[in-house]
């Protein structure tokens, strides 16, 4: 048997708002709708929770790397300074070894 390759649409029943047995109202009537606002509140609810723990988490993480950063640079540039104070400029003798005459 070979099979048609027309496609077939099926209809649930309501043709409009106001026919069909709820009368252009979603299967569950106004408990369900209820039973379903409050726990979409809930998941809402929980995902800005959760949300904001992963916000605070990442700001904190920033600021210990930034502050890590910074000290870093800090103590580098403490080294750095330490370095030339005490070895000062260098100072050393030179002979040229050839002098060329200016171009004009």
């Amino acid at each position: 048997m070979r099979r048609s390759s027309q496609i077939r649409y099926v209809s649930l029943g309501s043709q409009g708002p106001g026919t069909g047995p709820n009368g252009g109202r979603p299967p569950g009537g106004l408990l369900g709708q209820i039973v379903a606002l409050v726990v979409g509140a809930a998941v809402f609810a929980v995902a800005i929770f959760l949300g904001a723990i992963f916000l605070a988490g990442l700001v904190g993480l920033v600021l210990i790397v930034g502050t890590v950063f910074m000290l870093r640079l800090w103590w580098i540039k403490r080294q750095m300074e330490r370095f030339a104070r005490e070895n000062g400029d260098l100072n050393a003798e030179y002979t040229v070894v050839e002098e060329s005459e200016p171009r004009k």
